[in-house]
Parts: C-alpha cells; structure tokens; sequence
C-alpha cells in the first residue's frame, strides 16, 4: 500500500510473434506452397534503401535478412520468409525516414506523383507522460549543477527544448567541463535526458568513434548522442568532426555491409569532460554552450534522494516542467538556426586553449594596447603587419626557424585577432621594403587606403625598433 510499480510497461515486454505463413493451394500440385498471413503482413515491413525488416508496431525493432529469418522462424513454414516479404508490394517501402515530430509509421512523401517516395518513420516516441508534481528537487539539482544564474538558465532552454519541442533540431551542441568528478554531469545526460527521449533514441559514442571511425551509426536515428569523456586537447579534430553532426540537415550514413544512403539528422550532443582543453573551438564559434559547471560535490544524501524520487515521478514532473517552461515565454524555446550563446567560462577555455604563439601575439598587442592611450583616455589609433606578428613567434618561440606549427598561420592570427577586437586591411598591402602584407589595426578606419596613408593615421608597431620613441612587438613600452 502506497508503493508504486516502477518497472517496465507491458508494451516493452512484448516481443513480435505472429505466425507468418499459411498453406495456400499450389498449381504445381507436387508439393506444398505457402504465403504469408494477413496478421504477419500488418505488423511487419520490408525497406528497399537501406535493405531491412522492421516492425510496424515497434520500429525499435529492425533487422537485415539473416536475423529477420532466425526471427520468425518458430513462425513460419519456410526458411527464407523474407523473400515472402519482399515479393509482396502492399508491405513495401522505399526507404527510411527519421522524425520525431511525427508517428513513428508509414508516410507518402513528396508533392507529385514523379518525386514521391513512400517511407517509413522510424522514430519511437518516449514512453514516460509527463505528470504535474512538486519540482522543488529538479530545481535545486540544476542550482547545484550551474552556479550561474545565466548560464543555467541557458542550460534550462536546451533541456527544456530538448524534452517539450521534438519538432526542433537544436543547432547547438552542449559542454560540460568540470574538473572535479562526481558533480553530477552523467546523472543529466544518463538518468534524465535519455529516458525522457527514450534510450533508443540515444547513443553514447567514445571519443575515439567520432574522430577516427568513419561509420556513422551513432548518429543515426538518434536525438542525443552522449560522450561522456571528450578530450581532443590542441586538435581541431573533435570541433571539425561534430561540425556537420550539429548543424547539417540531413547524415550521410555509413555503416557496416550496408550501401551508404541519406537520412533526416536529429542529433543533439551532449559532451562532458574533466579537462578544460576538452575541444578546441575559435572565439566566434557558434556551435558549442560551455555553462559553467560546479566544481562541489553534492553530497551522498543529496543525490539519494534525487535518483529515488527519479525511480518514482521524477521523470514525469521533469517532463510537465519541461512543457510549462516553453510554454511560458516563446523566448525560451531555442528556434531553428539558433547559434550558441557566449559565456564566460566559454572564453576562459578558449584562451586556455590557445597555443604558445597565439598567446603570445595576443598578450603582446593587448601590453601596447592597454598603454596607447591619449591625455582624454581615448585609445590611440596603431597598426601592425602580420608579417612582424609571425616573425614575432618566430624568433621567440622557434629559435628562428621557418617550420611554425598550422596555428600560428597568418589567417589562424588574423581569425584572433579578429575576434578580439581588432582589424584587418583584408587584403597585402606594400610594405616598407617592398614587402607585401595585410596590416592589423586598433582602428578599422584607419586601414583605408595605402600603406602611406594609413602611415599618417595611426602609429606603426614595429617588430623591433632602438629608438625609444617608436612602439616595439619585441620591447613592449
């Protein structure tokens, strides 16, 4: 009494196992024919592209021919059902469709007779209702996981869309960097989001699959994709493979004995690390949220209590909240095309990402910057090459030697500056000596013009210079 059942619901429980075949007379006379039954031919489906066998009742449910065969063995006449299936058209389907804000199902796409194309829906809504109740313990988790009011609100808007908007693909990945471990970020992704989505609806790729695999089945089918431990550390090669991930529309898929072929792309990420050189990203990204996380523990009977009230309605009142909060105000759903919102502990693992001779260039413009300042307090106009900016990591960093690592290109300096505050003449100009570079600036419009007249407008900054009067890369003021 006052206990409530917290297991699996009878649908989950239930396993496909209608008879398949029926004896049907055969012209021949020789020996027996069958075909399939009515029921079998409802519940099952047979996809051209790619060639599979799936459940209509339970679309989780899917297989290629071999395992089709051992399936429904015990219910059928026959070894080979699946060519049964196959030969009948009115079970047929051309191929594989993936959107949650539909039915899972059979769907006529296309506007006209020549470009329509009948598919099947594979997606699976969640199986958890959402249920109004006392929220008092979600709240209090969130407080705990995202000390920053803006940031969690933030946080509030992803999950909120996540869980409530199934018809809105978030074009924003999520990172969670926290050095201390146990703070909480799994039970998020692990114990809340995935059972709201429903775990079939849910991967949970390494590191080591995104960025060396070239199969892309993590992606497929799925609304979240969880990496519970990402550190590409200096590499570009993470941020570079999840680009197409979180913002392209549809996924080429690739998979094992199977022909590639094209599907609607769902994928949200969710990417967690104990590392702040987690992904390398640029300043101007759009594609990542980097809330700031916890670095407290919750405690033991904290978190107690939260997963047994999880067990029992948690997840319901989760989901109710979820609702409401989106209902509430049309600003807090994250609309299609949306880009990631700055934060700042996103700009503190960006400058703990950059390498020795970004920092460098970085720190040496800032120096003469914060000192080019007129008796009104106004910034005094000044200007560099980029050509001085690379000698300058050159000869401090490299001992003078030409091999300088990919990151310290002119257009990986001029992308930082860039997003720093400065200015670029886009295009080289003639230098002093006959040399050609672009020019960096203070002041966008003093780069009009030659290298003469903008000369006239703002103070150079030379790579070196004796004289005490002239500003100096290597002999700051």
């Amino acid at each position: 009494e006052g206990n409530k059942y917290i297991g699996p619901n009878l649908n989950a429980l239930i396993q496909p196992a209608t008879w398949a075949t029926k004896e049907v007379p055969n012209p021949d006379g020789k020996k027996k024919a069958y075909d399939l039954t009515d029921s079998f031919m409802e519940v099952w489906a047979f996809c051209v592209i790619p060639k599979m066998f799936i459940n209509i009742d339970k679309p989780s449910y899917y297989y290629n021919e071999e395992q089709f065969n051992d399936l429904v063995k015990n219910f059928s006449h026959v070894k080979q059902t699946s060519d049964l299936l196959i030969n009948k058209f009115s079970t047929k389907v051309d191929e594989l469709m993936y959107d949650p804000s539909k039915k899972s199902g059979i769907y006529t796409v296309g506007t006209n007779r020549k470009d329509s194309r009948v598919k099947f829906n594979m997606h699976v809504a969640p199986t958890i209702d959402s249920k109004k109740g006392d929220n008092k313990l979600w709240i209090e988790y969130m407080e705990h996981m995202f000390p920053d009011k803006e940031d969690r609100y933030q946080m509030q808007r992803w999950i909120a869309t996540l869980i409530a908007r199934p018809d809105i693909k978030i074009n924003y990945a999520v990172l969670l960097i926290s050095e201390m471990q146990g703070v909480g970020k799994s039970t998020l992704a692990s114990y809340i989001l995935a059972p709201l989505l429903g775990e079939h609806n849910v991967s949970y790729p390494d590191e080591s699959i995104i960025t060396e695999s070239r199969f892309t089945s993590w992606q497929v089918r799925k609304r979240l994709a969880v990496v519970n431990e990402i550190y590409a550390g200096h590499s570009y090669k993470a941020y570079n493979k999840l680009k197409s991930v979180i913002t392209e529309p549809t996924i080429t898929v690739e998979e094992k004995y199977q022909p590639n072929y094209d599907i609607q792309n769902w994928c949200n990420i969710f990417a967690c690390s104990n590392d702040e050189r987690a992904i390398k990203f640029a300043i101007d990204d759009r594609r990542w949220l980097v809330p700031l996380v916890t670095e407290k523990k919750w405690g033991a009977p904290n978190w107690k209590k939260f997963h047994d009230w999880l067990k029992v309605d948690g997840l319901c009142v989760i989901k109710k909240w979820a609702e409401d909060f989106v209902d509430a105000d049309d600003a807090n759903v994250i609309m299609p095309g949306e880009e990631a919102p700055m934060t700042r502990r996103k700009r503190q693992v960006y400058e703990v990402m950059l390498s020795d001779g970004e920092r460098l260039v970085l720190d040496r413009l800032t120096s003469i910057k914060e000192k080019m300042i007129d008796a009104n307090g106004d910034e005094i106009p000044f200007f560099v090459s980029v050509g001085d900016l690379r000698e300058l990591i050159r000869n401090e960093l490299h001992t003078g030697k030409s091999d300088m690592s990919s990151v310290e290109s002119a257009y990986r300096i001029k992308k930082l500056l860039k997003s720093n505050g400065y200015f670029s003449t886009g295009t080289r100009l003639k230098c002093p000596g006959g040399i050609m570079s672009e020019l960096i600036s203070n002041d966008k419009s003093s780069l009009d013009g030659s290298f003469s007249t903008i000369e006239k407008r703002a103070k150079q900054v030379k790579l070196f210079s004796d004289n005490p009067n002239e500003i100096s890369l290597q002999r700051v003021m």
